[in-house]
């Protein structure tokens, strides 16, 4: 599953949206995220470039500068653009690394602090400078929603306290009536037992709890 996915998906029995992201382990390897960060910390916009993400062009008929990626799909002027973008940061509260993975969280926490403070700032002070100087956080952003893999993790609805696991990729996003509670329960033993969640989560949890 791809961390952007969340900003879409709803509880399928109370519809509400959004969820909470909790991770246990990620498919994308360290070494990708650590390719990432240094690309990001490097400021090395050549590399950045090469990779397409971010797609800067003109509207023809008013000549207003458009923008681009892949998680504002259509071309957007540029203050449109931004506020967008920190949005999409923001939606990143609810996201809950609960790896082993340390350079999962440095990558997410840049996200959360320097990246949303640099794009806030040239936001409010600097859109007429050079938009190669947020270059790089747009880049960051960009690898976490979209490149980033979670193999397990778990959906939780704050509204009907249900959980929804993700397994092997796939958020399993089943209705009770078509849940299977011996996997389901077995899902919650392994996660309690490895630490990614306490006991006290299970209290309450539905339609499953152990």
């Amino acid at each position: 599953m791809k961390p952007w996915l969340n900003e879409i998906l709803a509880c399928p029995m109370d519809k509400h949206y959004p969820l909470k992201l909790f991770v246990f382990e990620y498919e994308t390897k360290s070494e990708e995220f650590d390719r990432i960060i240094k690309i990001y910390s490097e400021r090395n916009i050549e590399k950045i470039q090469e990779e397409n993400l971010i797609l800067i062009s003109k509207n023809a008929s008013n000549n207003v500068v458009q923008i681009k990626d892949n998680i504002v799909i259509k071309p957007t002027p540029v203050p449109e653009y931004l506020h967008r973008i920190i949005q999409s940061i923001e939606e990143l509260k609810d996201f809950y690394d609960k790896t082993s993975e340390l350079i999962g969280k440095k990558c997410l926490e840049i996200v959360q602090s320097t990246v949303k403070n640099n794009i806030s700032h040239y936001l409010d002070h600097g859109t007429s400078k050079s938009f190669d100087n947020i270059l790089p956080e747009l880049y960051i952003l960009n690898k976490l929603k979209l490149d980033v893999e979670i193999s397990l993790g778990l959906l939780f609805c704050e509204e009907c306290c249900r959980f929804y696991p993700i397994v092997d990729t796939i958020p399993k996003m089943l209705p009770d009536e078509f849940r299977n509670e011996q996997e389901d329960l077995e899902f919650l033993s392994q996660a309690v037992k490895k630490n990614y969640i306490q006991e006290d989560f299970l209290k309450g949890l539905k339609p499953f709890t152990l």
